[in-house]
């Protein structure tokens, strides 16, 4: 805890805020039964800041409760006033836009004759995150279900571009639904505070935006905000929810101002030595007040995340949580399906580099060809006749016209038989003509040789 602080450490965009020489001019109250902007009747006020009230009224015609926020801004000169108003136009138009269950609507706004701006906003009857705080440390199984409400809110601002620069408990209301379940509002998106130097609940309009417990060390220096600025917020409201101390608190909003800025974070337990906070709480809050926005959570999802797990090793245990029990298991069984699937792999590729192989094999196949003769119209030649003896020529092919005589047959001498040559058979395709068979002369039986007698005539 910060007791001493000087502006010694602070940039010099940071030095140049001056505090406004007036404070807000304190409004008229308005009493139950007036009317504002002639369509809602004042029923009683709800709360009263530095820059106006908030009343809770009927919607005449419709009888529907409505809380009226009247900002009257009448310090500065005319200058700071119209830069305030168009700022006030430009976002009540952008709030008007969010919908969503843990955002408070806004049903109208408007500026009324004097020139005071006012907001028609959904009105929740319930508490305000500060009174919770307040009671005493809140158990960590609360607070986790109270901010993945605000959570969810947040990443559905975020996706529209929208960053709502002042989470504090007093913007988050909590009620009570029918089932008994507690529920959040989160309000005033990125509308300006008025900052007062003993005040450290409010900022200076046009020059620091936010609440001095709060503000990201990017959102004290001036710095161009995103997403992330809402996150430290968040870590800032839960450190001060579980310890009921802030993390960073000095005399003044400058002092406190710094120790977001230099100072390193606190333990939960030195700044309570009376709370037990889960050591994944633990390791969340720190997470989001890094001084670096890229040392925190990168968006509301991964925070999200983290707070669903965050209770598993709660009361301070040293034992393991569920996430590095179940851990090794996970690992192994996918290291099983990485193997299973590279087999499987492996095994898809051989079939498939072996289709690829069989259809290149059938393309590349020589194709018949075209002016080649068809099988089917293939000659067969007549089988051959066995030949007599080595030095007998084959047979002549049979050629078209009148059939040659065949030769008479000459008888050696001397031989005891002859054999007759075998005629060859003729193609079916082309049948030849019946012969007759050569004549042999016969010899005389003068000239007979002696081998030859006794044959038939015949012969």
């Amino acid at each position: 805890m910060i007791k001493q602080a000087s502006v010694q450490g602070l940039r010099p965009s940071i030095l140049k805020f001056k505090p406004p020489p007036t404070t807000v001019n304190p409004m008229t109250l308005l009493k139950p039964g007036q009317e504002i902007a002639e369509r809602y009747r004042v029923e009683r006020m709800i709360a009263r800041g530095g820059m106006g009230e908030v009343y809770l009224c009927e919607q005449l015609g419709l009888g529907r409760k409505t809380a009226i926020k009247l900002l009257n801004v009448t310090s500065g000169d005319e200058a700071d006033q119209k830069s305030f108003r168009e700022r006030f136009e430009l976002e009540a138009k952008t709030l008007a836009g969010l919908d969503h269950p843990n955002i408070v609507t806004v049903f109208e706004y408007g500026k009324l004759e004097d020139g005071t701006c006012f907001l028609a906003l959904e009105y929740v009857a319930g508490q305000r995150f500060t009174d919770l705080v307040n009671e005493g440390p809140m158990a960590p199984e609360r607070l986790v279900e109270l901010m993945l409400q605000v959570c969810q809110a947040l990443r559905y601002a975020h996706r529209r571009g929208v960053v709502h620069r002042d989470l504090k408990p007093s913007n988050l209301l909590v009620w009570t639904d029918d089932d008994g379940a507690e529920q959040v509002k989160v309000v005033d998106f990125g509308l300006v505070k008025c900052m007062t130097e003993p005040d450290q609940n409010l900022t200076r309009t046009g020059m620091v935006i936010g609440s001095p417990h709060c503000m990201s060390p990017e959102q004290i220096n001036g710095a161009e905000l995103d997403h992330r600025s809402d996150i430290y917020s968040l870590g800032a409201l839960m450190f001060r929810a579980l310890t009921n101390r802030w993390p960073f608190h000095g005399e003044t909003g400058w002092a406190t101002m710094l120790g977001h800025l230099t100072a390193p974070v606190p333990s939960t337990a030195s700044a309570n030595k009376d709370v037990q906070v889960p050591k994944g709480m633990e390791r969340i809050i720190h997470r989001c007040l890094a001084k670096s926005p890229d040392d925190r959570f990168a968006t509301v999802e991964e925070l999200m995340d983290a707070l669903h797990g965050a209770l598993d090793g709660r009361s301070g245990t040293e034992g393991p949580s569920l996430v590095q029990q179940i851990a090794p298991r996970l690992a192994h069984e996918a290291r099983n399906a990485l193997q299973t699937s590279r087999v499987l792999v492996a095994l898809a590729i051989i079939v498939s580099v072996g289709a690829l192989l069989y259809a290149w094999a059938e393309h590349a196949a020589p194709q018949p060809d075209a002016q080649s003769e068809p099988t089917s119209e293939v000659q067969v030649e007549p089988p051959s006749p066995e030949p007599a003896s080595p030095a007998d020529e084959p047979p002549p092919t049979a050629v078209d016209g009148p059939p040659e005589p065949e030769p008479e047959l000459e008888l050696e001498p001397n031989n005891e038989a002859a054999t007759a040559p075998v005629e060859p058979e003729s193609k079916p395709s082309k049948p030849k003509k019946k012969k007759s068979p050569p004549k042999v002369e016969e010899p005389s039986s003068a000239d007979e040789p002696e081998g030859y007698k006794g044959l038939p005539s015949d012969f």
